[in-house]
């Protein structure tokens, strides 16, 4: 009998064991759902914002540039106001390469070139910034040409990260020091430091340091943060296949090193262009603009072409219209069904539309053109990062693809290239 009860009260407290054990897995994996769901939303969130914000802030861009043509003696703050555009766009295209980061969807492509000049030129533009903030600057390179493979695009947003750190948690006459090398170990791989004097972090901190949405200590320094810029920035390095880590210690510095492959066998065959095409385009100068009265009486006799531009925005679309008629005859619509209708009655050299409209969205009413007129010539616009449309665009026959938020010199490139 007791032997019986032993047993019964074995088997019993083994089953509530179990009971209790299966509990807290299932609560951890409620928790951890829970979490995913946040994060999820949080990124959404930052997303659904971001596509919001391209619009008024291209609408701002152009603004700008058309103020330059009014009043150019105040270049000091248009150059102000550039340098906060181009922040601004910078956050709006970290926010949407996380998206593509979480949803597998980033893509690598390398092509050829000096590294060495191209890492030194991104960082040195950093330079207006920490002498801002009496903050001391070096780059060293060993040796001064490195030749190799890398993503133009990804590490600049990975030196731009990582720079854009250095300084904000930075003191006054401070310094960051950025230094590039070949690997010692293996040579197929270069080794990037960005070193610097400031307030460092501990190493309870360093564990959670790449994890998405740890903000830090931006309010400590004053400073804003998404939370997200060296997660990105390690997503973007892996992407290479390639490791970040840091040294840090409190009160002392940090230093993160970055080692990349840039040898091309380490990459796939579709992450390779070897004929990378610039992506320096020559500025527009707008001090050879005439008055708009000039424009105005000139208007019969030298604007021999014409273009339908279609846009939702009203705003944006009267920048564009003012922006385009000093040298074209503009018509206008506000969504593809419109824009089709101008077609049926006015003849035109070349179509300008958004993407993203009501009733009758762009690619819509591009395959439509296109099959009414094979002809046309049609050049899309539409928010960065939105690359499938790029492709689904280019395949339906626009001749190019003008990504928000843009600036004036872009817009007119574009437009001249199809119809000069």
């Amino acid at each position: 009998m007791i032997i019986v009860s032993v047993i019964g009260v074995s088997i019993y407290r083994t089953a509530k064991n179990r009971i209790l054990l299966r509990n807290a897995l299932r609560l951890r994996e409620i928790e951890k759902a829970k979490a995913e769901e946040l994060n999820h939303a949080k990124l959404q969130f930052f997303t659904n914002i971001t596509h919001e914000l391209l619009t008024p802030l291209t609408i701002i861009s152009a603004t700008v540039d058309e103020l330059k043509t009014q009043a150019p003696s105040h270049n000091d703050l248009y150059t102000v106001m550039n340098s906060n555009i181009q922040r601004l766009i910078r956050l709006l295209q970290q926010i949407l390469e996380f998206r593509k980061a979480e949803t597998g969807n980033l893509k690598l492509r390398v092509s050829p070139g000096d590294i060495a000049a191209f890492v030194k030129n991104a960082a040195e533009s950093f330079q207006p910034l920490v002498k801002k903030r009496k903050i001391h600057f070096s780059f060293l390179c060993d040796p001064e040409s490195m030749i190799g493979y890398f993503d133009m695009d990804k590490l600049d947003k990975i030196l731009y990260n990582l720079l854009s750190n250095a300084a904000k948690y930075n003191k006054e006459d401070g310094f960051i020091q950025v230094s590039l090398s070949y690997d010692e170990t293996d040579k197929d791989f270069i080794l990037l430091k960005i070193k610097d004097n400031g307030k460092g972090i501990s190493k309870e901190k360093q564990k959670n340091l790449f994890k998405r949405f740890y903000e830090g200590d931006y309010r400590k320094f004053n400073t804003i943060g998404t939370g997200i810029g060296l997660s990105l920035t390690k997503d973007l390095v892996e992407l290479h296949g390639g490791t970040i880590s840091v040294e840090s210690e409190v009160d002392h510095g940090t230093e993160f090193m970055v080692r990349i492959p840039i040898e091309r066998s380490y990459y796939d065959e579709e992450q390779i262009d070897d004929e990378a095409i610039s992506l320096m385009q020559n500025p527009v100068n707008y001090e050879d603009t005439q008055e708009d009265a000039d424009v105005e009486t000139q208007e019969v006799t030298i604007k021999a072409n014409t273009i339908l531009l279609v846009e939702d925005n009203g705003e944006l679309l009267h920048l564009m219209t003012k922006l385009l008629s000093r040298e074209y005859n503009v018509f206008t619509a506000q969504n593809g069904k419109e824009g089709i209708a101008v077609l049926e009655k006015e003849d035109v050299d070349l179509i300008v539309s958004d993407v993203m409209m009501p009733e009758m969205d762009g690619i819509e009413a591009l395959k439509k053109i296109k099959a009414l007129d094979p002809g046309a010539k049609i050049i899309m616009c539409s928010a960065m990062g939105q690359q499938a449309m790029v492709i689904e665009s280019i395949q339906s026959g626009a001749k190019d693809f003008i990504v928000k938020p843009f600036q004036a010199d872009r817009v007119i490139e574009a437009v001249q290239k199809v119809v000069g």
